[in-house]
């Protein structure tokens, strides 16, 4: 299971135990152990469905995406996950790869967004850089190239693939 999963399920639990516990014992003034046992199977509920939502449609980006994977295992895959790409303009979601030769992202989602891969060769990357999403969550990682704009890859796991990005660019 991933860890956005686990992360969305326990988010689940927590936001409907305190939305049940703010109506019924702080608003309505009813015992505290009753609200909190009524609420808390539907707050499990809650949590088990986000996280496996969260779980089903991350099993199925990497399934649909298998051909792909097949052909860049031919390039020396190194690193793949869900990731968040911004270069110039565009604002992209997908499955990000990291082979021995490339940088590239796989757009998943929209309609407009498919046929619009992104890939830099890594012997063209000159620096790769931890950075924030929105200048607050540490999970994103820049990379600049002399023939590129800037691109900023929102990851999870960022110190691994900056660990793989900087171990092999000039």
């Amino acid at each position: 299971m991933t860890r956005s999963a686990v992360l969305l399920g326990v988010a689940g639990v927590a936001g409907t135990l305190a939305a049940a516990l703010w109506d019924g014992w702080f608003l309505d003034g009813d015992d505290f152990a009753d609200v909190l046992s009524t609420a808390a199977p539907l707050a499990l509920g809650v949590g088990a469905f986000g996280g496996g939502l969260v779980w089903a449609f991350y099993r199925w980006q990497r399934q649909s995406l298998s051909e792909r994977r097949e052909a860049l295992e031919a390039e020396g895959l190194l690193l793949d996950g869900p990731a968040n790409v911004e270069w110039g303009a565009h604002r992209l979601g997908g499955w990000l790869w990291l082979t021995d030769e490339a940088l590239e992202l796989t757009p998943l989602g929209a309609p407009w967004a498919q046929g619009r891969d992104w890939r830099i060769d890594r012997d063209e990357i000159t620096s790769v850089e931890p950075t924030r999403t929105r200048g607050l969550v540490p999970n994103a990682f820049r990379v600049r190239s002399a023939t590129e704009p800037v691109v900023v890859c929102t990851v999870h796991g960022r110190a691994r693939w900056i660990t793989e990005l900087t171990g092999r660019t000039t």
